[in-house]
């Protein structure tokens, strides 16, 4: 059995600014550095078998600080790890964005606007997450990816776990789910975030 430790990265710049980040980028901010590195400390008694993380800049930044005490040099990245693509509304005011406010978008995601939706999300992750299953058979990986690819896993893996948490649920900057991966099964462990 694997387990992955999936965390959101640290919080960025457009966080801060409440813009819409998908495939587009920002810095991480001085906190979000902090906090990375100390859930790097709370973490330390974990041995990682593989570190990924999606190849947006404020993953991989976010895992180099979590395992900056280990081997920050091993952190390997992954496009399909990428946050949801937000097409033409990259860089927008969330407010403008209605990410879970709108049933639409809910259902058939950025399609219209040139980015994706959940099904396209779910299939890439699924993809790297089985074949990094593959590479290290057993024990523990650290994932850092995005929120929207943390609630598509909890959509689909738990079901009506979103619904019950009502319509502005997100995911923290720095929330860890725990999923394992047995006899090709995904399922949840835990949620804290």
């Amino acid at each position: 059995m694997i387990t992955f430790y999936i965390v959101r990265h640290g919080e960025t710049l457009f966080n801060q600014k409440h813009l819409m980040q998908g495939w587009c980028d920002s810095p991480l901010t001085n906190q979000a550095i902090e906090n990375a590195r100390a859930l790097g400390k709370r973490l330390q008694n974990i041995k990682f078998e593989g570190v990924y993380t999606s190849s947006s800049e404020r993953a991989w930044r976010s895992a180099k600080y979590i395992m900056e005490d280990r081997h920050p040099n091993d952190v390997q990245l992954c496009d399909e790890l990428k946050e949801i693509n937000f097409g033409i509304m990259e860089g927008e005011n969330e407010f403008v964005g209605r990410i879970a406010k709108q049933q639409h978008h809910r259902e058939y995601g950025w399609v219209d606007e040139g980015g994706e939706n959940m099904d396209m999300i779910r299939a890439r992750v699924y993809r790297i997450l089985k074949e990094i299953a593959e590479k290290h058979q057993n024990g523990n990986v650290l994932i850092v990816t995005h929120g929207v690819v943390m609630m598509s896993l909890l959509d689909d893996l738990k079901s009506g776990y979103m619904e019950a948490q009502g319509p502005g649920f997100h995911i923290n900057n720095l929330a860890i789910m725990k999923i394992s991966y047995e006899a090709e099964q995904f399922k949840i462990i835990k949620v804290n975030g």
